[in-house]
């Protein structure tokens, strides 16, 4: 079973796509869409795959895969990409298990369409303050990185192959606090690791004339964009 324990201290005040409204008072927003993103990837994602089965498979194939250093590997991953027509932020949440079923996030910003294909190497900062972030939920704890580095190869055909080492702090209930830069905080533990995973595209247009947010994915900028 997967340990997808949501937490009112790191994900308090957000809103969040209809798929996650239900639990939308269990999401933070800090002033940035790329949490709300990684959260309703979460929801949307029924099920965590097989965690605790070891991936099957060659080193080279492409079946997907999350492996945790010491924790063991799953081959529960998957991500969302969200974009916007008109907004030049392409959000990109990825998921996923260990071979206990904890569940580690990681959420990146791009800018623009155009930069998502090809191999990246990110700073990991504070969720909410940084373009790159990720957070565990680990026996049932919520942590928030501080600083590291994911380094990933984004495919247009909806792969992404990458490798990740953040340091992480205990979440007691308030989330990152305000104003406070990440060297100041104590990290409880570090995590690394890598991925193989498979990540769909929302693409999503917002229906002028509307209020409460509506949007169409079937508009002509969705149904022909490619990354």
């Amino acid at each position: 079973m997967c340990r997808a324990v949501f937490h009112e201290g790191v994900f308090r005040k957000a809103s969040i796509s209809p798929v996650g409204v239900s639990l939308a008072q269990a999401v933070l927003r800090r002033g940035t869409a790329s949490l709300v993103v990684a959260m309703a990837a979460v929801l949307a994602l029924a099920g965590c795959g097989e965690a605790g089965a070891e991936p099957q498979g060659s080193a080279g194939d492409a079946r997907p895969s999350f492996s945790v250093d010491g924790r063991g590997s799953s081959n529960a991953t998957s991500g969302v990409m969200q974009v916007w027509e008109g907004e030049p932020a392409v959000e990109l949440s990825l998921r996923g298990v260990d071979a206990a079923g904890n569940l580690v996030l990681l959420y990146v910003t791009f800018d623009g369409v155009e930069s998502v294909s090809g191999a990246h190497t990110f700073e990991i900062g504070l969720p909410g303050e940084t373009n790159v972030s990720g957070i565990g939920i680990l026996e049932d704890q919520v942590y928030y990185s501080l600083r590291g580095e994911l380094e990933v190869e984004m495919s247009g055909a909806g792969y992404a192959d990458g490798q990740f080492a953040m340091d992480l702090a205990f979440d007691d209930g308030s989330g990152p606090p305000p104003g406070v830069p990440s060297e100041a905080i104590e990290p409880a533990l570090s995590l690394s690791g890598s991925f193989k995973s498979e990540w769909t595209l929302d693409c999503r247009t917002r229906l002028v004339g509307f209020t409460g947010g509506h949007y169409t994915h079937d508009s002509p900028y969705c149904q022909s964009l490619t990354l």
